[in-house]
């Protein structure tokens, strides 16, 4: 008689092997992450940047009690007026590089260079910019107004300016008074020019300007030569007065070169380098 021997066969393992199961989870971890990325989509925008308060010093200038304006020499007249300060802007921006995330890269969610910019030769910043105030001038001007009482015509030409801040003499190129010795001022009219004086920075805080015009023509003979000539002195005390100015500030992306990026101080305010803005 015959026997029969039946072998059990075993099922194929059910048990996935371990690259198998890395790549899944892999792939379940990236989808994850794209699909929360794209939850994101609309969020609201950031906040506008905050105001910044600025101080500005301002020069004034100011006669001081024994100096009038208006000087009366034997035929003529001169007055010297101080030109106000005016405060302008200049920009000055803050800048933070933007680096994107993990999740912007897989999801393909980052920010594409501008014509002219790529990420090889740019860097993208976050530039908030401030219209600083700034005082416009560097140097001390004045109105000066001429008025001819002679009977012939008054010439600029041959007088010369001195100017000294707390008794020292201070130099002085005659271009910044050339304006006065170009002046033709004819029989009974009158002529305003403007001069040019000392620089802000050699002006401390409540400092005397002394300014002195000498040889001024102040007559004249029939022939048109003159016969006499005078001076003239006005004294003035300049002080700076603080001006606290708020400004908003304006958030813009804008992509810079890397050369010109490594001087800044993320978070400092310079002023603005400019750039390519998305």
């Amino acid at each position: 008689m015959l026997s029969t021997q039946i072998k059990a066969v075993e099922p194929p393992s059910l048990r996935p092997r371990t690259g198998t199961v890395t790549r899944i989870m892999a792939g379940l971890v990236v989808t994850a992450i794209i699909s929360s990325s794209c939850q994101t989509t609309g969020s609201e925008p950031p906040p506008p940047p905050p105001d910044r308060t600025f101080t500005v010093e301002v020069p004034l200038v100011e006669p001081l009690p024994e100096t009038e304006e208006l000087v009366s020499l034997q035929g003529i007249r001169v007055s010297l007026a101080p030109r106000a300060f005016e405060v302008g802007q200049s920009p000055y921006c803050e800048y933070r590089e933007v680096v994107p995330s993990m999740r912007s890269l897989l999801s393909l969610d980052v920010s594409v260079p501008p014509d002219g910019a790529s990420r090889e030769t740019h860097a993208e910043y976050e530039e908030v910019r401030y219209q600083r105030p700034v005082v416009t001038q560097n140097s001390v001007d004045f109105l000066t107004t001429i008025t001819n009482q002679m009977d012939r015509v008054f010439r600029g030409s041959g007088s010369v300016f001195q100017f000294a801040i707390g008794g020292r003499q201070v130099a002085s190129d005659n271009v910044n008074y050339q304006a006065f010795q170009n002046a033709i001022v004819t029989p009974g009219s009158e002529t305003q020019v403007n001069i040019r004086g000392p620089g802000l920075n050699s002006l401390s805080h409540d400092s005397t300007l002394a300014i002195n015009i000498f040889d001024i023509v102040a007559a004249v003979d029939e022939a048109g030569n003159v016969t006499q000539r005078e001076n003239a002195e006005w004294l003035f005390r300049v002080i700076r007065e603080e001006r606290e100015v708020t400004v908003p500030g304006d958030r813009r992306t804008v992509w810079i070169p890397h050369q010109r990026a490594q001087g800044i101080s993320e978070g400092s305010l310079i002023p603005c380098i400019g750039g390519t803005r998305s």
